[in-house]
């Protein structure tokens, strides 16, 4: 017959303790490698173009190209963003306009864009 005595009982408790703390880790462990995943799987945030300005640059980014290669500079993009914006666009959009035309329909002033960046970023029209 199996009696209990304090050395026993003190046994068990030990038990009963490791037990509750491998528990508790293991749940710990298991929270942090799924926030883990969750932060490492999440998409990069990316900024998309406004409706508006995908709109405008699909029906006037030839135009814009147009004015573009009769006044290929800085002063000549303020005057295309300025025209984009009398038409009731905000100054972004007009930016996004401008971006959207010339990455899709005339890259050749990809350089003449980074300039114009370069040279007014920061400022609000």
């Amino acid at each position: 017959m199996f009696v209990l005595n304090s050395t026993n009982r003190s046994r068990f408790t030990r038990a009963k303790v490791m037990d509750a703390i491998g528990v508790t880790l293991l749940l710990v462990f298991s929270a942090v490698m799924g926030m883990i995943l969750l932060i490492l799987s999440s998409p990069a945030a990316k900024a998309e173009p406004s409706s508006g300005a995908v709109a405008y640059a699909a029906e006037y980014g030839g135009a814009v190209c147009s004015v573009l290669s009769e006044h290929p500079s800085t002063d000549g993009m303020v005057g295309i963003m300025t025209a984009i914006q009398q038409q009731g666009l905000p100054a972004y959009q007009a930016g996004e306009v401008m971006g959207l035309s010339v990455a899709e329909l005339c890259p050749q002033y990809t350089y003449l864009l980074r300039e114009f960046v370069t040279k007014y970023r920061g400022t609000v029209a």
